[in-house]
């Protein structure tokens, strides 16, 4: 038996769009056999006239009631499927066949169960979209930097297409339901004859939401692959740059050179990584500026957090002094000739990994001084 799949073009709320849709079908010489998420499987065979009813059970089971069931041939109707555990469809090949329902007020009755589904369908759904973003954000917020600095424009598009395409979706027949439910209780009985192409531009959506659906972690790899950060050396960069330079910090002639790697982010638009080694020490400063303002502390908790393990040290957390207003948040590791300094003000955040005999607390006046600024991407 040859078959063949096809998405609908109506909302599974949309009976009088989906039987007008499956009577078109039979003319083309396809009957269907099953309903399975957003496609319907269809048997090939003779084009021949065919009307369908779409039945609202009170109660769903597998197969309509012995009782529907007979009372439907008794009126020249053939069961043929369920449609998605939710209707009973029946076909007829006569030409007037007789109509199984006459009374809308009874159609709204059995309506108001599916309709009241779909409201908690599309209720639940927000509430797990809500519980998603909560779990999402408690899972990431103590590792917030990594989160601040990776976090891409792409991956923002594609995942509000696919909530507002989902909670669009589920609106639609939500809606559909209720103006259904409203003409039947106003004694409006239920037309069957409806124009569903207006509908059918959701079939390329509907591919197109699974395949960003199913490749949403391959796309935000290769966005993130594509997306090459500059790299400098200090003296081909526009000068100042967010660092402290290991000559002023150590008090010594440099002689080497800053590596700079700027990049960007959607909640981080700049972001600069300079490294610099000396002879027997080296210095590595990470600067952010943070949007909204309200991630910066926590973004300059995780980044000392993170940094706290350099190389197979676990630095210990040292207080300090710091003068007022300074900054608006501090903290500080060291042990032995290692230390981990970072800070915030407003929207600034300041990493600073250090190995060598310097002591970085003898410098916090110049490290705020480089929060006071904003700096622009490096010139080559």
């Amino acid at each position: 038996m040859n078959t063949k799949r096809k998405f609908f073009p109506a909302n599974t709320a949309d009976i009088p769009a989906l039987e007008s849709w499956l009577e078109d079908m039979a003319l083309e010489g396809l009957f269907p056999l099953s309903f399975n998420g957003y496609y319907a499987k269809f048997r090939q065979g003779k084009p021949q006239k065919t009307t369908y009813r779409i039945e609202i059970p009170k109660y769903f089971e597998a197969t309509p009631p012995k009782a529907m069931r007979e009372t439907y041939e008794d009126f020249g109707w053939q069961f043929v499927c369920h449609m998605w555990q939710k209707y009973y469809l029946f076909s007829s090949a006569e030409e007037c066949p007789i109509e199984p329902h006459t009374d809308p007020l009874v159609q709204a009755e059995l309506l108001e169960e599916a309709h009241q589904d779909s409201k908690q369908a599309f209720f639940a759904g927000f509430g797990v979209i809500i519980l998603f973003l909560l779990l999402f954000s408690f899972m990431t917020w103590s590792q917030l930097s990594g989160f601040v600095r990776t976090f891409s424009p792409p991956d923002v598009c594609i995942l509000l297409f696919v909530l507002l395409f989902a909670a669009g979706w589920t609106l639609w027949e939500v809606r559909t339901h209720s103006r259904l439910r409203h003409r039947l209780a106003s004694g409006v009985p239920m037309g069957h004859k409806k124009s569903y192409r207006k509908a059918v531009f959701i079939q390329p959506l509907l591919i197109l939401l699974i395949v960003l659906i199913s490749f949403m972690p391959s796309l935000s790899i290769f966005f993130d692959s594509i997306k090459k950060p500059l790299e400098f050396v200090s003296d081909e960069t526009t000068f100042p740059l967010p660092c402290l330079p290991l000559t002023e910090l150590e008090g010594t002639e440099g002689n080497g050179r800053a590596n700079v790697k700027f990049e960007t982010s959607l909640l981080a638009p700049v972001q600069y990584t300079i490294q610099e080694y000396g002879e027997n020490s080296c210095i590595e400063t990470i600067y952010l500026e943070v949007r909204p303002e309200l991630f910066a502390k926590q973004t300059m908790v995780s980044l000392a957090d993170n940094g706290q393990y350099f190389g197979q040290d676990c630095l210990k957390r040292q207080e300090i002094n710091v003068e007022p207003d300074l900054f608006d948040g501090l903290e500080y590791y060291r042990t032995g000739d290692k230390a981990i300094f970072a800070a915030y003000r407003e929207n600034a955040v300041l990493q600073v990994k250090y190995r060598g005999k310097a002591d970085l607390s003898e410098h916090l006046p110049a490290f705020a001084a480089l929060l006071e600024k904003r700096y622009t991407a490096p010139e080559q």
